[in-house]
């Protein structure tokens, strides 16, 4: 499947129009091959959120919302070319890793395509850091997505990595005719409806189901901070200056506590280092 780059940029472009992704610099890239990539003829490391779903649920225009700019084509050429787009956003200076957001082709043309989508979809979950899946408010028929969902949902290391963005919530109903954008009473009534209705289908809790309206822009940053949340679980985060700090301190207060030094008595001596010990250990499982 042909990959195109339709952006790529500092991780800062990102992280100043929502400053959620500004969590991304302090995750920690492993050098291997789930994350190598190639950018620029160059070999690089990437974190991959991906955006799948069916076609016309509105998977380019949240992510267009989500990036502040037209990048990725709001049609369903997307899925007649079989084509993977993405924005690329470097997230050092001094490294080369990036924080990709994905676009992969939408489901539902024809069989055929699904079949092939969905191998597709499975060889890419396993490179993902989190995945979007994207669903509409406003149909009753998931028959396709549970399908595409369910291999993602049985295994414990991939359904952590998976949300659901129920878009085009503007279009509940009562539909508002107001020209500015407000759910109604009845809207957010069913809308509770609607959630009990995918946790029960889809067999996920609701702190993983995120709904919001691509086209007015409603709780696209509760998306990205869903995202960032899913990141914080599915890429270790790097290790902050301050712990390498106290790490220093902690070993050399253990050290003391070894070689019989006293601190303020032998027992307070020991108590401070056995602290100091159980403190350290929790710190290195951070990193």
């Amino acid at each position: 499947m042909e990959v195109r780059v339709v952006h790529m940029a500092n991780i800062s472009e990102l992280a100043d129009r929502i400053p959620a992704f500004s969590g991304v610099r302090l995750l920690d890239i492993a050098e291997n091959d789930v994350t190598r990539c190639t950018m620029n003829g160059k070999i690089a490391y990437c974190i991959q959120a991906i955006f799948i779903g069916k076609t016309g649920y509105g998977k380019s225009t949240t992510l267009n919302k989500i990036c502040g700019n037209k990048f990725f084509e709001t049609d369903d050429i997307n899925s007649c070319t079989k084509t993977l787009f993405s924005a690329e956003y470097r997230i050092h200076d001094n490294k080369n890793h990036f924080f990709s957001l994905c676009d992969l082709p939408g489901l539902g043309e024809s069989a055929e395509t699904n079949k092939t989508y969905i191998n597709y979809y499975g060889s890419m979950l396993k490179k993902s850091h989190c995945v979007v899946y994207v669903l509409r408010a406003d149909t009753r028929d998931y028959s396709l997505d549970l399908e595409i969902l369910r291999p993602m949902l049985e295994s414990n290391e991939q359904e952590k990595k998976v949300m659901l963005a129920v878009n085009f919530v503007d279009k509940i109903e009562p539909i508002s005719r107001s020209k500015l954008f407000r759910l109604n009473q009845k809207q957010l009534e069913n809308i509770e409806e609607k959630s009990l209705e995918i946790q029960r289908i889809f067999k996920v809790p609701q702190t993983k189901i995120i709904f919001y309206s691509a086209t007015e822009e409603y709780n696209i940053e509760k998306i990205s901070k869903g995202i960032i949340c899913i990141l914080e679980k599915t890429v270790k985060p790097e290790l902050k200056a301050a712990d390498e700090k106290l790490i220093k301190e902690i070993k050399f207060k253990t050290a003391l506590k070894f070689a019989g030094i006293f601190l303020g008595g032998a027992a307070t001596g020991i108590a401070a280092g056995t602290a100091g010990t159980r403190l350290y250990d929790h710190l290195l499982k951070k990193k």
